[in-house]
This record gives structure tokens, sequence and C-alpha cells, in this order.
């Protein structure tokens, strides 16, 4: 190929110049006419071919979606990268294929790179200002989960400036002022996106903002996030498993903390301080650098102060109790209980205790007969956030059950009648 272009180009040159400037016939071939700017640009370019080959190759290897076909995909970007380095359609392709595998920092690189090798009016990432936007969006994606917030920061201050997926735009950037300290900014960026235009993602902008308010000290403003958020996100599926993962150490075990530590009043189901306790808890073991972690002491001290359990929680039955007096009762149990779980100190319990009234005999025949659920105390471990050993969580049973038995609760006295309650215990 080089030496077809050395032939052509020494031709161009020694050619007079009324040869040069000479015009093709108006009955000429256009075939020919494309064969030979095929051939100029194949001397002159010799790697477009090449390029656009593997280009094309990888790109079907990318939709198989296999394991296998992915990094023989990866195999030939690197090989028409390292032919025509400043086109931005492999860089692309192959930061997108690093974004899917979760491997962050080199999906950065090659995005950046794409980006830098865009030019303002190229459409080779999709088409039009969205699909730049979405360029950079995925880019600064991938610049945060690589620890590099500042520049994510940057990357999506462009993207913004396209005017373009304007509220998804917006609550990257809030996320990543979080990470970067800056709450305020974090709460201004997030506040302008819409819930309108979020659709899935409304749980996550609710979540940020929970987390952001908190921080900043406006716990009132938290808790009507966390409300908000709890209308998409009733089981908090979106702090366990979010799109992406949380920016920083811990940033799951935080948020968890506020939901469970901050649901609105009136929603007794979602209220679980002493979940909220264990995640801050955990949240100060994982992140003890973390510029949050003056915060979570605040919220571990308020919510040990608490006097364990805040509520007991009627599980059925049709017998007439007064919840408040189990509780009362309960709450003495309780520093014997929380002992059991000294070692333990990010693990939750539920202990279900039924009680049943006198029964009818099965001779009876004149009345109808209620079954009853088997009287009993079972103990039961329902949260174990730092993954504790089994044989403490086992241990922790065998000592909780028995305090828990001769708890001195009401009895029953209606005939063919049970109630059933449960509380939390933890250290």
């Amino acid at each position: 190929m080089k030496a077809i272009a050395a032939v052509l180009v020494v031709g161009v040159v020694a050619a007079p110049a009324w040869a040069q400037s000479k015009r093709y016939p108006a009955d000429a071939d256009p075939d020919e006419d494309e064969q030979h700017s095929a051939l100029w640009e194949s001397a002159l370019h010799p790697d477009e071919g090449p390029y656009k080959e593997l280009v094309h190759d990888a790109r079907r290897l990318l939709d198989d979606g296999t394991e296998e076909s992915s990094k023989l995909a990866v195999e030939k970007l690197g090989d028409a990268i390292h032919r025509v380095p400043n086109e931005p359609e492999a860089y692309v392709l192959r930061g997108r294929s690093y974004l899917s595998h979760k491997s962050w920092a080199p999906c950065a690189d090659d995005l950046a790179a794409a980006d830098d090798h865009t030019a303002p009016d190229d459409s080779t990432a999709g088409t039009g200002l969205d699909a730049r936007a979405r360029l950079r969006l995925d880019l600064a994606t991938c610049q945060a989960r690589a620890g590099r917030y500042s520049d994510a920061e940057a990357t999506l201050l462009r993207a913004q400036s396209t005017q373009h997926l304007t509220s998804e735009v917006a609550l990257r950037l809030g996320e990543v002022r979080i990470a970067l300290g800056k709450l305020d900014e974090a709460i201004d960026a997030l506040a302008a996106a819409s819930d309108a235009t979020m659709g899935a993602n409304g749980a996550m902008l609710h979540w940020l903002l929970a987390e952001a308010y908190d921080r900043a000290r406006r716990p009132g403003e938290a808790q009507a996030q966390v409300e908000a958020a709890l209308r998409y996100d009733r089981n908090l599926t979106i702090i366990e498993a979010p799109p992406y993962p949380w920016l920083g150490v811990g940033e799951r075990e935080y948020l968890f903390g506020v939901a469970y530590a901050l649901p609105p009043a009136e929603d007794a189901a979602a209220m679980r301080p002493e979940y909220a306790l264990l995640y801050f808890r955990r949240f100060l073991q994982l992140a003890p650098k973390s510029p949050w972690h003056r915060r979570a002491e605040e919220h571990v001290k308020e919510l040990s102060a608490l006097a364990f359990p805040l509520t007991v929680r009627r599980d059925g039955g049709s017998a007439s109790v007064d919840l408040a007096v189990i509780a009362a009762t309960v709450r003495k149990a309780m520093p014997a209980m929380r002992a059991c779980l000294a070692q333990l100190p990010t693990s939750a319990y539920s202990v279900s205790i039924t009680k049943i009234g006198p029964r009818t005999p099965e001779t009876v025949r004149d009345r109808p007969i209620y079954r009853m659920p088997p009287a009993g105390t079972a103990v039961e471990n329902t949260l174990n956030v730092s993954e504790a050993q089994q044989l403490p969580l086992v241990r922790a049973v065998d000592c909780i059950q028995p305090l828990a038995e001769r708890l001195a609760l009401p009895a029953v006295k209606e005939r063919d009648a049970y109630y059933k309650i449960s509380f939390t215990v933890v250290d």
C-alpha cells in the first residue's frame, strides 16, 4: 500500500501543470471516478478501511452480549484505536463496554477521549445534542465511580449546557456534589430535577435530597424527602440496588439509616429506629474518615438514647390488648435482652409472642370453634448488617429466648381469642 502511495505521489509531482488540472470529459464513467477517489483515500489513509472493519466487527460482537464476545470486541476496538487514534467511535464503543462491566477507570479514560475527539457538530456517538449529552452523562458516571469527582462535576456542567437530558444531568450533578461536600449546591442541582421527567429515577432523586438535607442538618426537609421517596420505593429497593453504585464508602448504609430514622410520623410501619441505629453504626465502621462521620455519630448518640422498643407491633389476633402496657413490660426486660447482643452491635432480632385464651372443647357442637395458632415465643435474626459469624448469631437467640418467654404479658380472657405481638431487640 505504501508503494502505491509513493508511485501516486511521484506521478502527481512529475506531471505537468496542465495535466494536474485536467477535467474528466462529460461522458466519463462516475464509477471510475469513485474508484479513483477510493484509491486516493486508501493510499493517503491506509488505516481507515481496516479501522471501519474492526469497529463494525466489534459492534456485532457487542450485540451478542456474551462475555467472550465482549472480550473479543474490546481487543478489536483496541486495534482500531491503535490504527486511528483520533476517531471517537471506537472509544465510545469500548468505553460503554467498560461501563456495562463496571470498569470505571478505563471507561472514564475512553469516553473522555471520545468526547475530546468529537467535534461540536459531530454525531458519531449518536445523533445531535442529545447524543453528546448522553456521552457526557456516561462519562461523568464513570468518572464519579472512579473517584474523580471534580472531573465528573466539570463534565456534567458541560452536558448541562446542551439543555438536553436536564433532569438526569441534574440528578447526577447533585449526587457528585454531595460526594464533594457541596451540600447547598447539591440541593440546588437536585431541586432542578423534575419528578415529571425522572421516571424510574424519581426515588433516587428524593433519596439523594433526603441525604443532602440530613447532612445539612435540616431534618424537617429530609423527612419530607423520605416521605416522597417512599411513594416510589416502598421496599427501599433503590437504596439496596441502585442502577450504579452509590458514591463513597458506606453511602448505602447511610441512606438506609436516613430511611429508617426519618419516615413520616403517620407511617408506623416504616419507622424502625433500631434498624437506623445499626446502619449508622455500620457506616461509622466502614467510613471512619468520611466528612459525614460526625453527623453519623450524632445519629448514633440520639438513637442509642431512645427507650427501645418505641413501639410494640400487633401482628394479629382478635383478643383485646393494651399495647402500651405490653411495651412498658418489654422495656423493663430490654436491658437484659440487649446484653445478649453486646458482641453483635450491627445485628437485630425480632421477638414474636403469641398468647391465647381458653378454648372451646372439640366435643362442643352447638357453637363454632375458631382455630388459633399455638401459643409460644419465637426469636429470629432479622438484620445482620455486617454479616456476623453464624455461631454468635445462634448464641444470641439462645440468650434472648428464655428472657422473652418470662415476660409477664397480659393474659387473654376471651374464649377462642388470641393476640400476637412482636418487637425488635438491638444492642
